[in-house]
């Protein structure tokens, strides 16, 4: 399925007429800046704060000003996803924590804590800085990039769309899911995820990531909460981002950063390896030899067992759109193990002139009209 649509592009995020729920006391009432340093202070009804879903309580004038200056470092991690699942997974316990290297991790169950606590390092993924490049491999690596541009469909055929929407329908155990995503050509991101059950009485669950220039957040259709944990943003791009399109759009970008890497083998393909620093990640693209188009890639993260791997991905099936080469269907590969099923094969691609308006509001502004 292949589209062009053309609607009223809008640059801020809507939360209009999305109930935000009262804040939950946290942490069973115990002072965050004291727990991060390993001490369970309880704190004062008469010194809360509130961020995000959570009100906090401090013992000390002093430390409520700490947790004021920097409340990301002071809070609790991960916006409170289970820290065992991974930022973009469901919603763990304030009551349910433990403390790792002085930061608050939350969990949805006692099973999910006791899994994180048996090797915490697995499950959250460092920081990734750019490594120092070479004036040469830099010059090589862009050269490579400007290769891709045209084995993907050339300067002007990517340059003229402004955004991407992917979308996968599929049914499991009687509920059918849609995934749709939509990548601009600015950098802005949204994942809805949304699962229909087989009966009325069964409640429909929808699930919205939005990232724009202006905000980002996560709406759970009765419930709406802005993004503000790092690690939730990373793991968003890093979701959205493994696209050709969106490091093909970002290649005139100052912060875009391509290094060649030399040759190598995808699948017993030969392949040219171009490492890519953009948004705060870093990925390795792998590259036909003859003709630069994108074969693959190659990432560091989580999947939906929550394990931080390195994952390799292999497009195996093509959609030209608007003489714009996109990525249908890929297998995903972690050492030499394939994992089917772990990622999403698309099944209907929209090149966009403008991006809608509704793609960056919150649920319940849209089925309201708002």
């Amino acid at each position: 399925m292949i589209a062009t649509m053309t609607a009223v592009f809008l640059t801020t995020t809507s939360l209009a007429a999305t109930t935000l729920p009262s804040a939950e006391l946290a942490l069973k009432g115990l002072d965050p800046v004291m727990l991060c340093e390993g001490k369970e202070i309880p704190g004062r009804a008469d010194l809360e704060e509130s961020r995000g879903p959570y009100t906090y309580r401090f013992s000390e004038t002093k430390n409520r000003a700490r947790f004021l200056d920097d409340p990301e470092r002071w809070g609790i991690q991960w916006g409170g996803r289970c820290a065992r699942m991974g930022p973009l997974s469901g919603a763990g316990s304030p009551n349910r924590w433990t403390v790792h290297r002085g930061r608050i991790y939350l969990f949805a169950s006692d099973g999910c804590r006791e899994g994180f606590l048996s090797k915490p390092e697995i499950f959250i993924v460092e920081t990734q800085e750019p490594t120092s490049v070479t004036e040469a491999s830099r010059i090589a690596g862009l050269e490579w990039i400007g290769r891709a541009v045209g084995a993907h469909g050339g300067v002007a055929a990517i340059d003229a769309v402004h955004g991407l929407r992917l979308v996968a329908e599929n049914s499991d155990s009687d509920w059918s899911h849609r995934l749709e995503q939509v990548i601009t050509k600015d950098g802005g991101l949204m994942r809805c995820s949304t699962w229909t059950p087989p009966t009325p009485e069964q409640s429909v669950h929808d699930t919205k990531w939005v990232l724009s220039n202006d905000t980002a957040f996560l709406d759970e259709g009765d419930t709406a909460f802005e993004l503000t944990s790092p690690a939730q943003l990373e793991d968003l791009r890093r979701f959205c981002l493994r696209e050709p399109l969106a490091f093909l759009w970002a290649r005139n970008k100052s912060e875009f950063v391509a290094e060649y890497r030399g040759p190598g083998e995808l699948n017993d393909q030969s392949v040219e390896n171009v490492g890519v620093h953009w948004r705060g990640l870093t990925t390795t693209l792998h590259l036909e030899p003859e003709s630069g188009k994108i074969l693959g890639l190659s990432w560091r993260g989580r999947a939906g067992e929550g394990v931080t791997r390195t994952f390799t991905e292999q497009f195996t099936e093509w959609e030209q759109a608007r003489g714009v080469l996109v990525p249908l269907q890929r297998r995903t590969l972690t050492g030499n193990k394939e994992i089917p099923g772990s990622f999403t094969a698309w099944q209907a691609v929209e090149l966009l002139d403008r991006v809608p308006e509704t793609t960056f509001r919150g649920i319940q502004s849209l089925e309201t009209g708002e």
